[in-house]
C-alpha cells in the first residue's frame, strides 16, 4: 500500500516539476555543458524567491546543499574526497534518491524563457488578527454513505497520513461535494488557489504550458479516484501551477477550503515532525543520521489508536512488517512459553 501511495505522490507532485525541467534540459543543453549546473540554474530562475521556511524545510535545504558538491563530483568522476568513479557515484545517488520519494514538494516550475521579473511566493501569516487557535473549520452535513466514501479515500491518500482521528473528523465535516462534467475546468494555471481537491470518481487531466509561446499545453498526468491535487498553491501562496480538467463524462470531487487546509493539514505535518524528532534522536541506530533524514522517517510514521483490551500484535503472527512507538497510554506485553499454559 505504501508503495502505491509513494507512486501517487511522485506522479502528482514530483513529475510535474521534473518533466518540464528535463524537457528544457534536452532542448537547451550544449554537449560540453554540465547538466547539474543547468538544472541548478533552471530551479533558481524558475522557482523565484522561496517563502519564509519552517525548521523542517530549513533542515531539508541544508541537507540538499551538502548533496550538491557530491553530485557535481559524481558527474566529473570524483568528489574530491576519494577515487570513486562517476558511475559508482551515480549508483549511490540513485539509491539514495529512490529512498526519498516523499521529499517535500515545491511549486511547479514556470517556463524558463518567461519575460519580466520573477514571481515570488509568501508563507501564510498568523498573528494578532489571524490566530491559529481561534480558527473553527466549517461543518457541512453528510450522509453515512458519503462519510464512508470520504474515509476510504482519506485512508488511501498520503496527504492525510499526519492527521489524528480528531483532525480527520474535522476534515470529514469541512469538505464539500463538487460535481463536474466533461470539459469543465476545476483549476486553471496561473489562477490563485482557493481549494484543495480529493477525487471521488471520474478521471481528470492535468496540463501545463511548458513554454510561453506554446500553442497547446502539455499533458502531464491523469488523476484517478483516491488522488488529490491543488495543495501546492495553498502551501506556498503561489498561483496554480497547472490546469486540471474533467476528462470523464462526470467527475465527483471533495473540496476543502484554503483556511481549513492550512490550519489542519499543513500544520499537522509540522507538528508530527516536532513530536517524533526528540524520540528518534535518542534511538541508537539513528544517531548517525542527519536531522533532516530523521524528519523523513518521522513523515513515514502513521498514528494508530487502540482501545483498552485491543491486541496490537499477537505472538505467532507472521506479518512482522510494522514497528510501533508508544505516544501515550500503557501497553502490556505477555508471552506464552509453553503451549497450553497461561501467558506471562
Amino acid at each position: 500500500m505504501q508503495e502505491r501511495l509513494n507512486k501517487q505522490y511522485i506522479d502528482s507532485m514530483i513529475n510535474p516539476i521534473i518533466e518540464p525541467m528535463a524537457l528544457q534540459l534536452f532542448q537547451n543543453l550544449q554537449p560540453n555543458n554540465d547538466p547539474i549546473e543547468f538544472m541548478l540554474d533552471y530551479l533558481k530562475n524558475n522557482f523565484g524567491n522561496r517563502p519564509s521556511i519552517s525548521e523542517g524545510e530549513r533542515m531539508e535545504l541544508d541537507f540538499l546543499r551538502k548533496e550538491v558538491p557530491r553530485l557535481r563530483g559524481a558527474v566529473s568522476g570524483g568528489d574530491g574526497q576519494g577515487n570513486s568513479t562517476a558511475s559508482e557515484k551515480r549508483g549511490e545517488t540513485s539509491s539514495e534518491e529512490s529512498g526519498d520519494d516523499m521529499i517535500e514538494d515545491l511549486p511547479s516550475a514556470k517556463p524558463n524563457n518567461r519575460a519580466g521579473p520573477r514571481m515570488s511566493v509568501s508563507a501564510e501569516v498568523f498573528g494578532k488578527f489571524n490566530k491559529q487557535g481561534d480558527y473553527q473549520p466549517p461543518v457541512h452535513f453528510k450522509s453515512d454513505q458519503q462519510i464512508s466514501a470520504i474515509k476510504d479515500k482519506m485512508e488511501r491518500n498520503f496527504m492525510f497520513n499526519s492527521l489524528n482521528p480528531i483532525d480527520k473528523k474535522k476534515i470529514l465535516e469541512a469538505v464539500l461535494p463538487v460535481r463536474k462534467e466533461a470539459g469543465d475546468v476545476i483549476i486553471k494555471e496561473g489562477d490563485d488557489g482557493d481549494n484543495f481537491y480529493l477525487v471521488e470518481s471520474g478521471e481528470l487531466e492535468c496540463t501545463k504550458f511548458l513554454k510561453k509561446d506554446d500553442a497547446e499545453p502539455t499533458k502531464l498526468k491523469v488523476y484517478v479516484p483516491g488522488e488529490s491535487f491543488g495543495e501546492l498553491a495553498l502551501l506556498y501562496n503561489a498561483p496554480r501551477a497547472a490546469t486540471i480538467t474533467c476528462k470523464s463524462a462526470d467527475c465527483e470531487l471533495w473540496s476543502l477550503d484554503r483556511n481549513t487546509f492550512n490550519h489542519i493539514i499543513k500544520q499537522a505535518v509540522q507538528k508530527k515532525r516536532e513530536k517524533y524528532d526528540d524520540f528518534l534522536e535518542r534511538v541508537e541506530i539513528l544517531k548517525m543520521m542527519e536531522k533532516y533524514e530523521r524528519t523523513k522517517i518521522a513523515d513515514a510514521f502513521k498514528e494508530q489508536w487502540f482501545d483498552a483490551g485491543d491486541y496490537i500484535i499477537k505472538q505467532g503472527d507472521k506479518d512482522g512488517s510494522e514497528f510501533f512507538m508508544i505516544i501515550e497510554g500503557n501497553i502490556i506485553a505477555t508471552k506464552t512459553f509453553e503451549p497450553g499454559k497461561p501467558a506471562q
